[in-house]
C-alpha cells in the first residue's frame, strides 16, 4: 500500500509544484489514469474488515460502498461511478426511447430511498443519461429520445428492476476486455449486493459470440453467467423491447468502480478459488 499511496501522491501534485513541458503532460495524465489501478490490483489487499458483508440489503446501504438510488447505481470509490436509473426505457429498431408517461404508473416497490442521497459526481441528483447507445457491434448507433407518450400495444414489457447495457465500444470482430469490464464489473457488484432479494436480470443487446474470452472466463468465475441474457435489437415489424426500471450500463466509467478494498478482495478470492490457486494474504 506505501507504493499505491505514494503514486497518489504523485497524482495529486499540481502544475506548480513540477514543471513539465508539451507532450509529458500526455504521459502524466496516463500515468496517473492507468498506474493507480494497476498497483491497486496487482498488490495484496488487507484481509476483508469482521463487518464486511458483500450482499445484505437493508435501506440505509446508501451510506455504504455501494448505493441503489431512485436515480442511480453508484460506487462510492474515490471518484464515484454514477450509472442512470431509468423508469420506462424501450428498445426500438431505429430508436432508443425514454417513456415519461410510464413514470407515474409504476410504483417503486423495490426501493424507497430519500432523496437526499445522490451519486456525488453528478448534478440536480440525478445521473446524465447518454445521449446515444450503439448496437450491432458499434455499427448501428440510435439517438436516445425523450416521449411525452409511449405506452402502447407494439411493446414487450420486461417487469421489474433490471441491469441493460449496449454494445458501446465494442466495436464488430474486436473485443475489447477494458470495456467489457466497464459494463460486467458493475453489474457483478449490483447483482452481489441487491441482485438475489430481486431476481434481477442482465440483459445484454450482444451474442455470446461477440464477448471476448475474458468477458467468457469472468462470467463463469464469477457465477454471473446464469443471470445474464443476450437480447437482439428488435427488427422493424417487431415489438419494442421496453424495461419497466432499469439501471443502463452504456458510458465509460472513470475505472474506479470497485469502491473499496473489501470489493476488491473479495471478488479476487472469488477469481482465485475458481482457478484453483491458493489465496496469500
Amino acid at each position: 500500500m506505501k507504493t499505491w499511496d505514494r503514486t497518489m501522491r504523485i497524482c495529486r501534485r499540481r502544475r506548480g509544484g513540477i514543471k513539465i513541458r508539451g507532450r509529458s503532460w500526455i504521459t502524466l495524465l496516463l500515468l496517473c489514469s492507468v498506474v493507480p489501478p494497476l498497483l491497486f490490483y496487482a498488490s495484496s489487499p488487507p484481509s476483508r474488515p469482521s463487518t464486511f458483508s458483500h450482499s445484505p440489503f437493508s435501506k440505509t446501504s446508501c451510506s455504504h460502498a455501494l448505493c441503489l438510488h431512485r436515480s442511480q447505481f453508484y460506487s462510492r470509490s474515490c471518484y464515484a461511478n454514477c450509472f442512470p436509473r431509468i423508469r420506462g426505457i424501450c428498445f426500438h429498431a431505429s430508436k432508443v426511447q425514454i417513456c415519461k408517461d410510464s413514470v407515474d404508473v409504476i410504483e417503486d416497490n423495490f426501493m424507497n430511498f430519500s432523496d437526499s442521497f445522490a451519486c456525488e459526481d453528478s448534478k440536480n441528483n440525478l445521473c446524465a443519461v447518454p445521449p446515444i447507445m450503439r448496437f450491432h457491434g458499434e455499427r448501428l448507433t440510435l439517438r436516445v429520445v425523450h416521449s411525452s407518450f409511449c405506452v402502447g400495444h407494439n411493446q414487450k414489457w420486461i417487469r421489474g428492476l433490471s441491469m441493460v447495457a449496449d454494445q458501446r465500444y465494442l466495436p464488430y470482430g474486436k473485443p475489447n476486455p477494458h470495456h467489457e469490464a466497464e459494463k460486467l464489473i458493475p453489474v457483478l457488484l449490483m447483482y452481489q449486493k441487491f441482485g438475489e432479494l430481486m431476481n434481477m436480470t442482465f440483459y445484454w443487446f450482444s451474442s455470446v459470440n461477440d464477448v471476448s474470452k475474458w468477458a467468457a472466463g469472468f462470467m463463469k468465475a464469477v457465477s454471473i453467467g446464469r443471470i445474464v441474457r443476450f437480447l437482439d435489437l428488435p427488427k422493424n415489424d417487431e415489438p419494442a423491447i421496453c424495461f419497466e426500471d432499469a439501471v443502463t450500463f452504456s458510458v465509460p466509467t472513470n475505472l474506479w468502480y470497485i469502491p473499496d478494498e473489501g470489493w476488491n478482495e473479495w471478488m479476487r478470492r472469488t477469481v482465485l478459488q475458481h482457478c484453483s490457486i491458493p489465496s496469500v494474504g
